[in-house]
């Protein structure tokens, strides 16, 4: 069979299977007669309805607005813990290799805050950063390390209602102990390599 005998005998069949026009005329005339007979009341009524159910979901719902969209808060300091966790497992090399803070809050130049080194890490040996994630945000990584050579990454990022809700807390991921805390609208994560088990 040829394509156009094809398309044809589409056309055709299709033609054949529509509405007759008197049949489509009536259709018109029961819409229109249903639209005349809605009266502003009964509309009113059903914004009504609609306003109400819409204000129930709302009032239903506020418990769960505080919190994290969707994930329940001991989750997402887990999601959070994990994350820094799996940052500092990487090793990852500094972007900038120095000891001097300042020289490195100059270097970080693209984070939307200003870096502090907390008292929590003033016994540390400052050793590079570089630039990371949290949850999304842009971060800060200070790679430091004790007087034993024992390696410590610092996270700092700005936190949201969610992280900061959140705090202080410590856990273990895997070989990794984490701290979690905020400070002047930053939330820090300190991560270090647990000591293996006998």
């Amino acid at each position: 069979m040829k394509s156009d005998s094809l398309d044809e005998h589409l056309r055709a069949h299709y033609r054949a299977e529509q509405p007759s026009e008197g049949l489509l005329d009536r259709m018109r005339s029961i819409a229109e007669l249903e639209d005349a007979a809605a009266s502003p009341r009964r509309r009113g009524l059903f914004l009504s309805a609609v306003l109400a159910a819409t204000l129930a979901f709302v009032l239903w719902s506020l418990p769960w607005i505080s919190q994290a969209p969707g994930i329940p808060q001991e989750s997402m300091l887990r999601a959070v813990a994990e994350e820094i966790a799996l940052n500092h497992e990487g090793h990852y090399e500094p972007d900038v290799p120095s000891a001097e803070f300042s020289l490195i809050v100059a270097a970080l130049d693209r984070l939307d805050f200003q870096p502090v080194l907390p008292e929590r890490a003033a016994d540390l040996e400052l050793v590079g950063a570089r630039y990371c994630s949290l949850q999304g945000n842009i971060a800060a990584q200070l790679q430091l390390r004790d007087d034993a050579g024992k390696r410590f990454t610092l996270y700092q990022a700005r936190h949201g209602e969610q992280i900061g809700k959140l705090l202080p807390a410590e856990l273990d991921v895997g070989t990794t102990h984490v701290e979690v805390w905020t400070h002047r609208g930053l939330v820090f994560g300190l991560a270090s390599t647990l000591a293996p088990k006998p």
